[in-house]
């Protein structure tokens, strides 16, 4: 997976093992985290809306492998090793709407609270309980923030 040289390939060959889980990523989400840690380009991402929260939640294989980008606020993140490969994993609120993400590239200036634009690829859904203890379920994206440093990151 990490020999393959585009974004399209890889996102279909990702696409594969991703799917709606429960407390832990799918395969494909830490497939695609992998190969976009040495490879993804602010540009693979930064389209116009493939798909939807609605889509994703009325009929998540359909949106999996879709591009989405919206402006968040971050709840928390922290360095995670996927498959050998340092990103960025936390939690995001788009509106109402939870964000699990794998952040590649530059996101050290983010703090908890701090807004941020971020846009990425669709990779499963996940379901977790909350703080006080409820069922809370959100979209996994595998992407960058919108920062000058990932601006300008060259394909590696």
């Amino acid at each position: 997976m990490l020999s393959i040289g585009d974004f399209e390939t890889a996102v279909r060959v990702a696409r594969e093992w991703m799917a709606a889980m429960v407390s832990e990523e799918n395969d494909g989400t830490l497939l695609l985290a992998a190969w976009a840690s040495q490879h993804l380009c602010w540009t693979d991402v930064d389209v116009p809306n493939e798909t939807s929260f609605e889509e994703v939640w009325r009929d998540p294989d359909t949106a999996f492998g879709k591009r989405m980008g919206h402006v968040v606020t971050l709840i928390q993140s922290g360095a995670a090793d996927v498959e050998g490969h340092r990103v960025t994993a936390g939690l995001v609120e788009a509106g109402d709407e939870t964000l699990s993400f794998f952040a590649v590239g530059d996101a050290s200036a983010l703090l908890v609270a701090d807004t941020a634009r971020f846009c990425g690829v669709v990779t499963g859904t996940y379901e977790y309980r909350g703080s006080n203890g409820t069922p809370q379920r959100a979209v996994t994206v595998v992407g960058m923030f919108d920062c000058p440093e990932n601006r300008a990151r060259p394909r590696g």
